[in-house]
């Protein structure tokens, strides 16, 4: 959704084609997490840009970054009831890529992480902060 040149229009299309009662879910980049990201680069030429207008250039396409509060509002002007929305990880993220993949690497520190994500990933104060938003709802 991200990298549609329209998300509002894309979303909007969902809601359209998708029957009365169905699931549409939505997993996009958060918005917190892209800052936090530019920081940790000292990216401070595509900061300002993206505080302005949620999109960042860190490839071949502009990509838009989200709030939990932008995906809401999307949904529910598009007549789409939110189920539930979750920030995918929430923890296991903020360590370092090289030593996040020897700690995974571990069968019984796997799960337990796993069992933390689980546990707080739909928490309110930790899911805009999440580097991946996803978003369930019906189709009203």
């Amino acid at each position: 959704m991200g990298y549609c040149c329209n998300p509002k229009k894309a979303i909007k299309e969902l809601a359209r084609v998708a029957r009365k009662g169905a699931p549409i879910i939505v997993s996009v980049d958060g918005f917190f997490a892209t800052i936090t990201g530019l920081i940790k680069r000292k990216d401070f030429k595509q900061l300002p840009i993206l505080l302005k207008t949620h999109i960042v250039n860190l490839g071949n396409f502009p990509q838009y970054n989200f709030t939990v509060s932008e995906l809401r509002q999307l949904y529910s002007k598009s007549n789409i009831n939110v189920k539930g929305i979750i920030g995918k990880p929430v923890f296991i993220n903020n360590i370092e890529r090289e030593e996040r993949n020897k700690l995974l690497a571990d069968k019984n520190f796997y799960k337990r992480a796993l069992k933390l994500e689980l546990q707080f990933n739909s928490d309110p104060s930790l899911i805009g902060l999440a580097p991946h938003i996803e978003i369930v709802g019906i189709r009203d």
